[in-house]
Formats: C-alpha cells, structure tokens, sequence
C-alpha cells in the first residue's frame, strides 16, 4: 500500500510538474507572437506542413468516418422510415463532432510526433543551446511558428474534412440506401446551423494550440539519447491526444450552453 501511494504521489507531481511547464510555454508563446520577427518564411512552410502535407491522411479518414456514419444512420433509423434525414445527421455529426476530432488526433498523431521529435533532437544535440549562444529566442524561432501554423491550418482542415466526410456519406446514402442525391443535399443544407459550423472550427483551433503547445514543450525539456527523444514523441501523442478529447467535451458542453 505504501508502494503504491508512494507511486501514486510521484506520477501526480510528475503531471502536476509538466502541466505548469506547457502553461508557462503557452504564455510565452503568446508574449513572443507579438514581438518583433523575421520568421514569416519558417511560418509559412509549417503551415505547409501542418495543412497540406496533412490533407491525404484527413481526407482518407473522412471521407471513411463520412460513409460509415451515413451506412449506419441509415440502418437505425430506416425501420422508422427517416432514410431521408441522413443527409442532416450526417452533416450535424460531422460539423460539430467528427470533423474536429478527426482533424485533431490526425494532427497529434502525425504533427505532433514530428514536433516532439524534431525539437527533442534539437535539444539532446545542443542545438537550442546554439541558439541561446546566437541571441535567438527558442521560443520565438521554434515554437511560435509552429504554433501559427496549427492555430491557422486546423480550421481550414476542419472545412476540408467537411466535405470530404459530406461527399463519402453522399455515395454511400445515394448508391447504397437509396436516398435521392438531392434529399440529401437538402437536408445537409436545412440542419447544419451556423453554430455548428463555428463549434467546430473553435474547437479544431483549441486542439491545434493544444498540439501544438504540448509537443513543443515535451520537446524542449528532452534530455538524454536517442531513446528519450523517442519517449518524449509518445508522450506528446499521447498527452495531446488525451488533452484533445477532455477538452471536446468540456467545449461540446459549453456551446451546448450557449
């Protein structure tokens, strides 16, 4: 018993310790965004990075996630006779739930990896060190452009994973459930509310930050070889994926409420 609370303590200051490091790096991040830069070309080719060097993977997932949720709807609700409100069921799912959380844990899983990696290497070979030496800010240089990219990008993610997601539920709903194409059509433009539209894009935003500030922070307190790098990239997908889905469902609640 002694053991185990001896380890439960330790793990609880070991989380206590990270949370306050990513929140101090979440106000330095911001402090630095509104100073003086010459980092627009390193902005720029994060958010090709995160944007379009992610599209095939979030496309491929949504337009899966978007035949699937179409297929099933249609097999629950066509006892009932309601075939016909696939097309908003698909539509509100994907805008307010699917869409964001896929865009989310696609990009903790493949963006955050790589920012994890990339600093932690960095940072075991004394190249932050460097930097310090040269007067360039860690933060600045490394985090804040990252940090754009994934404030910026995973909204527009998030619209392309809409559609794609509203087009794979077409085929399915049109080919497969026999649902004239303009019924649906009709439906995803009755029931999708604004509000569901900007739910998800402030969402995506929040697990860009969410991303983006875990992965960095787990990368610049890397320490050690080679195999801690790698610990450091599990624990960034890990933790920020974890994070993406606490936070989904305190904000469905919140906008729920509002």
């Amino acid at each position: 018993m002694k053991d185990f609370l001896e380890s439960l303590g330790r793990n609880i200051l070991v989380f206590l310790r990270h949370l306050g490091g990513i929140t101090i790096l979440f106000f330095l991040t911001l402090y630095w965004i509104f100073q003086p830069s010459r980092l627009r070309k390193n902005i720029f080719s994060q958010m090709v990075f995160v944007g379009m060097d992610s599209l095939l993977i979030i496309g491929v997932t949504s337009f899966l996630v978007g035949m699937v949720t179409a297929w099933q709807t249609g097999l629950a609700i066509e006892p009932f006779g309601g075939k016909t409100y696939i097309g908003g069921v698909v539509a509100v799912a994907l805008a307010r739930e699917m869409a964001p959380l896929i865009v989310g844990l696609m990009c903790a899983g493949r963006v955050g990896s790589s920012f994890a990696a990339e600093i932690g290497s960095m940072k075991i070979t004394e190249q932050i060190d460097a930097l310090k030496a040269l007067a360039v800010e860690p933060v600045q240089y490394l985090v804040v452009p990252r940090f754009l990219a994934c404030l910026v990008m995973t909204p527009v993610l998030v619209i392309f994973a809409n559609i794609v997601g509203l087009f794979g539920g077409w085929l399915v709903a049109t080919n497969n459930l026999g649902v004239d194409s303009s019924i649906y059509i009709n439906h995803v433009l009755t029931y999708t509310k604004l509000k569901d539209l900007y739910s998800g894009l402030t969402k995506s935003a929040i697990y860009g930050i969410a991303t983006a500030i875990i992965s960095c922070h787990r990368g610049l307190v890397t320490s050690g070889g080679a195999e801690d790098v790698s610990r450091a990239t599990t624990f960034a997908v890990v933790f920020s994926s974890l994070a993406i889905l606490v936070a989904d469902y305190f904000f469905s609640v919140l906008f729920h409420i509002l």
